[in-house]
């Protein structure tokens, strides 16, 4: 599995230009990290300042150097201003897989720009990473993530599902994974 991502692989789709995060990001990222309505399916603590949204970016930075994960900010072609993100993460490359992690402003809910950023970076995982699994995790009462997800051709994995019972995982937690 190639987790060399030195030059950062932009990705281009129809609506969307998907370029790495950096920190003049900071406000979209701290939206997205601290929003009530993005986080509301999501088991994370809110961020609290522009500091811990500015470390977070440092963090992704460090791990793209170190190739243990790939962070896109999605922006629309006609803007400059990051709406949300996605990722791969969670690289195991001795099994070859990797785990889709997405956040978006609810503003671009529903207009297919995830649907977009989903392929594309589905299409460099399978294709230039040489990724042979992927997973994704969300929560059981997130429609529209897990019908993103199955348009996409993962399927639900309840037997990694129960596998997870009793670990990091909360309960809610819907595991999908697709293989190539």
């Amino acid at each position: 599995m190639n987790t060399s991502f030195d030059p950062f692989p932009e990705l281009v789709t129809d609506r969307l230009i998907m370029r790495q995060i950096n920190h003049g990001d900071v406000q979209q990222v701290f939206f997205l990290r601290s929003d009530e309505t993005v986080l509301h399916y999501i088991d994370r603590t809110p961020v609290l300042s522009l500091r811990e949204a500015t470390e977070f970016i440092d963090r992704i930075m460090r791990q793209e150097k170190n190739g243990e994960c790939v962070t896109w900010a999605m922006m629309p072609k006609d803007s400059t201003q990051m709406i949300g993100s996605i990722c791969l993460w969670n690289l195991e490359k001795e099994r070859s897989k990797a785990e889709v992690g997405y956040s978006m402003h609810p503003d671009y809910y529903g207009k297919g720009l995830m649907q977009e950023a989903m392929a594309a970076v589905l299409n460099y995982g399978f294709g230039t990473m040489k990724v042979k699994v992927m997973e994704a995790i969300t929560n059981r009462d997130n429609a529209r993530s897990r019908r993103l997800l199955e348009r996409n051709n993962f399927t639900r994995d309840a037997q990694l599902e129960k596998e997870r019972v009793g670990t990091e995982e909360p309960d809610y937690a819907t595991i999908y994974t697709i293989r190539k």
